[in-house]
C-alpha cells in the first residue's frame, strides 16, 4: 500500500511539474508578444509625436505668418484711412451744398470705423489672448445709430430694397457703452439681412426701455423679405463659421462669423439675441442690449 501511494505520488509531482512547466512556457510565449505589442505601440505613439509636433510647429509658423501680415496691412492702412480724413474735413470747409455735407459726413462716419477696426486688428496681432472688452463713452444713442443707419442706407439701396426704420429711440438718451460694439451688431446683422435680400424690403425696429434708475435697454428688430433660413439651419445660426444651406445665386457669402461675432458683443452688454425665419419668405433677428445711462 505504501508502495502504490509513494507511486502516486510521484506519479502526480510529475504530471504537475509538466503543468507547471507549460504554465511558465505559455506565460513566457504570451509576455514575449505582450512585449512586441508594446514596443509596437511605443514606436507608433513615438512616430506620432513626432508628426504632431512637426504639424505645431508648421502651425505656429503660419500663425506667425498671418498674424505678421494683418498687423502690417492694419498698420500701414491707417495713414491712407486719416489721409482720407483729412481731405473729408477740408472739402467739408468748402462746400455749403447741404447734400454734400451730408455725404461727407456719412463718408467720414464709415471711414472712422475702418480706422477703429484696423486698430483692434492691430491689437490683437499684438496679443491674442487678450479678451473682447467693452469700451464705454457717452453718447447720445439716438444720434449715433442714426448715424450708422446713413452710412447704410446706400449699401441697401445698391440692392433695389426698401429700407423702413421705425425709431422710438428716446431723442435724448446720453449712454455710456461700446459705441463701436453697436456699429459692429447693426453692421453685421443688416449686412446679413441685405446680402440675402433683393429687390425687397428691409424692415428696422428700434425702442428704449428704462429698466431702472442706471440702465437702459434697447430693443432692436431687423426683417427681410429674402432668401429666409431653414428650421434645420436656424438652431445654428449664431455658431462659428457656419453657413448653413444657401443659394449659389448669392455672393460674397463670407466666413459665417458676423452673428457669432454679435452674439458675443451682445452678452457683453448682458443682453439676448434670437432669430425666426421661414424658408423662402424671409427673416427676423432681434435682439436687446442694457445700457448704462448718464446721470
Amino acid at each position: 500500500f505504501s508502495k502504490n501511494l509513494e507511486k502516486e505520488l510521484y506519479e502526480q509531482n510529475s504530471i504537475n511539474n509538466k503543468i507547471r512547466r507549460y504554465s511558465v512556457l505559455g506565460l513566457m510565449i504570451l509576455m514575449f508578444f505582450v512585449l512586441i505589442v508594446v514596443v509596437y505601440y511605443n514606436r507608433q505613439s513615438y512616430l506620432y509625436e513626432n508628426k504632431l509636433k512637426l504639424a505645431y510647429e508648421e502651425i505656429n509658423k503660419n500663425l506667425n505668418f498671418k498674424n505678421k501680415i494683418l498687423g502690417m496691412l492694419s498698420h500701414e492702412i491707417r495713414s491712407p484711412l486719416k489721409i482720407i480724413n483729412i481731405f473729408i474735413d477740408r472739402i467739408s470747409k468748402k462746400t455749403s451744398d447741404e447734400n454734400i455735407e451730408d455725404y461727407l459726413k456719412t463718408i467720414k462716419f464709415t471711414n472712422n470705423s475702418l480706422l477703429i477696426q484696423a486698430n483692434q486688428i492691430l491689437e490683437y496681432t499684438k496679443n491674442q489672448e487678450k479678451k473682447v472688452e467693452l469700451k464705454p463713452i457717452a453718447f447720445n444713442l439716438r444720434n449715433e445709430i442714426e448715424s450708422i443707419l446713413r452710412a447704410f442706407e446706400p449699401y441697401i439701396e445698391s440692392k433695389n430694397n426698401v429700407f423702413e426704420v421705425k425709431n422710438e429711440i428716446v431723442a435724448e438718451a446720453v449712454v455710456i457703452a461700446d459705441n463701436i460694439k453697436i456699429h459692429q451688431v447693426f453692421t453685421n446683422i443688416l449686412g446679413n439681412a441685405n446680402k440675402f435680400t433683393e429687390n425687397g424690403t428691409i424692415q428696422l425696429t428700434m425702442l428704449t426701455r428704462q429698466v431702472n434708475d442706471k440702465t437702459l435697454k434697447l430693443n432692436v428688430s431687423v426683417s427681410d423679405t429674402g432668401s429666409g433660413i431653414s428650421k434645420s439651419d436656424i438652431k445654428n445660426i449664431f455658431e462659428p463659421y457656419f453657413q448653413g444651406v444657401v443659394s449659389n445665386e448669392i455672393d460674397n457669402l463670407g466666413a459665417g462669423l458676423g452673428l457669432n461675432l454679435c452674439k458675443e458683443i451682445i452678452d457683453l452688454f448682458r443682453g439676448t439675441i434670437s432669430a425666426q425665419s421661414t424658408l423662402g419668405q424671409g427673416t427676423t433677428v432681434s435682439f436687446a442690449i442694457n445700457l448704462d445711462i448718464v446721470q
